[in-house]
């Protein structure tokens, strides 16, 4: 996986802190133990990964936690395609959930990185 080039560090934060402010104000509309609680906790912990991978605090992070960022980023970056599929391109649903995809999609390939660099270094 190569790193997307045309995505600035600083717009790429400022999409997964937004990203970060909608899922915590989610989260507080659920209850503890629930499923959707439990999902707006995943996608927290996977963008709070990805705001370090992005900031460039790769160290903050053991490998569980990167594991465990995977499948939320997968499932966000997903979720936004589909979503952003159905918009016209003019909308500015659609120019929020393109930048949201691109922050999205380079803290995947860094994410993707770092395991690698991880695994190789001590394996």
């Amino acid at each position: 996986m190569t790193k997307p080039d045309c995505v600035d560090k600083d717009s790429a934060l400022r999409a997964i802190a937004d990203m970060m402010a909608r899922a915590e104000q989610a989260q507080v509309k659920f209850a503890i133990g629930t499923s959707q609680h439990t999902l707006q906790e995943n996608r927290i912990h996977a963008l709070r990964v990805a705001q370090a991978l992005v900031s460039g605090e790769s160290g903050v992070f053991v490998d569980a936690d990167l594991e465990r960022a995977r499948a939320p980023l997968a499932s966000l970056i997903s979720k936004s395609e589909k979503a952003q599929s159905k918009l016209r391109e003019e909308s500015w649903q659609h120019q929020m959930l393109g930048r949201n995809l691109e922050a999205l999609r380079l803290a995947r390939v860094l994410l993707e990185t770092n395991r690698m660099d991880n695994q190789g270094g001590t394996r």
